[in-house]
């Protein structure tokens, strides 16, 4: 059952970049395509209602949930609006940065000496990086490092890292306290209410106009709808059964999917060197997070 699950888990996250990737591509505002993300998913957690919010749950799960939340929205935004300024194929390799981001706070909060192989694991992540960047090739790393830290759509998307990382700390408290299809269900509740207040003051006039646009891109909306509730519901159980370092190293493969997806649905280019920087970055973050 749980190869399963990774199995979907590693395939329906690059795909609903794909969808946010389509919408964005279409003008939509990104908050709105996250709100609208959670009013789906909201829909099919009202049977849950009862057992959320009436069976005695204590009071620190739904203030870690609601932490979630605030952080999820948040992360899930910036990622959408990293799609609109940059390359599928570019921004799923980044992902690898993740466990260098935790290497780091181990250091300086944990007093953790990371271990020959995590700065092997490092090196690999950076060296693929060149491959990843440089559009015009690899006899010009100082132009690919230039490109990597000025680009708009990669600043959000390490944003979005952070972000995420944190998100993932109060969930896996959270889930000490209920279970996965339980927190499923107030996960999807407490960011359609973040989304929603967030949206109401943010977009304002243009959240109807939003509304009056989205019959367009109805289809879109919901296969972006079933990869995004799979990806999360699978995230959940996999975290239940698996030790989060092993799930994490495992979600890393996704990164090489987002780049074949940014070739065959947008055309993107430097798709054989992306490929080449993504098995590295690959390489590297598993190495960091199994042996750091």
């Amino acid at each position: 059952m749980i190869p399963f699950l990774v199995l979907v888990r590693i395939i329906s996250n690059p795909l609903s970049n794909l969808f946010q990737k389509k919408l964005v591509s279409q003008k939509s505002n990104p908050l709105f395509i996250i709100f609208i993300t959670y009013v789906s998913l909201s829909i099919i957690s009202l049977p849950l209602f009862g057992k959320i919010f009436f069976t005695g749950l204590p009071p620190e799960y739904f203030i870690y949930m609601f932490i979630c939340a605030l952080f999820a929205v948040s992360a899930n935004v910036l990622i959408v609006k990293a799609l609109g300024h940059s390359d599928l194929s570019l921004l799923g390799p980044i992902n690898s940065y993740k466990p260098i981001f935790g290497m780091i706070l181990g250091i300086f909060m944990l007093n953790e000496i990371p271990s020959w192989m995590g700065l092997f694991g490092v090196s690999l992540i950076l060296f693929g990086t060149y491959f990843v960047a440089d559009k015009s090739g690899l006899n010009k790393k100082r132009n690919a490092s230039k490109y990597l830290i000025y680009d708009k759509g990669v600043q959000f998307r390490i944003a979005a890292l952070f972000l995420s990382g944190i998100e993932a700390v109060f969930l896996k408290k959270a889930l000490l306290f209920s279970t996965p299809f339980i927190s499923m269900g107030l996960w999807c509740i407490t960011g359609f209410i973040v989304s929603g207040i967030a949206s109401v003051i943010l977009l304002k006039k243009n959240l109807i106009k939003d509304f009056y646009e989205l019959p367009a891109n109805k289809k879109t909306f919901f296969f972006l709808f079933i990869t995004t509730g799979l990806m999360q519901f699978t995230t959940l159980l996999i975290f239940e059964k698996m030790q989060v370092s092993y799930a994490l190293a495992l979600f890393q493969t996704s990164a090489l999917i987002s780049v074949l997806l940014g070739y065959k649905y947008f055309n993107e280019k430097n798709i054989k060197n992306r490929i080449v920087g993504s098995l590295l970055m690959l390489t590297g973050s598993i190495i960091i997070i199994l042996f750091k």
